[in-house]
């Protein structure tokens, strides 16, 4: 199921982190630079890549850091 807020994708969202910098941790500003998501919704771009984290389909790296689980980086709870 592709759950979409605002305009962000969590299917996007883990194609981008698929692609993305080989696995390496992405800041949340820098996806939403590279995704060309407006401030205004930055917040929900936030919750939506909190929830990826939750379920398990990213890793949070640091507070604002996101990465692929398995990537060999080390998270935080």
């Amino acid at each position: 199921m592709c759950v979409v807020k605002m305009g962000i994708s969590k299917k996007a969202l883990q194609k981008y982190f698929a692609s993305a910098a080989h696995g390496a941790p992405v800041r949340a500003k820098q996806v939403a630079k590279d995704l060309g998501i407006k401030h205004k919704d930055y917040h929900l771009l936030k919750d939506v890549l909190a929830e990826l984290a939750e379920q398990g389909l990213l890793a949070r790296v640091k507070k604002n850091s996101f990465a692929l689980p398995g990537s060999g980086v080390e998270t935080v709870s």
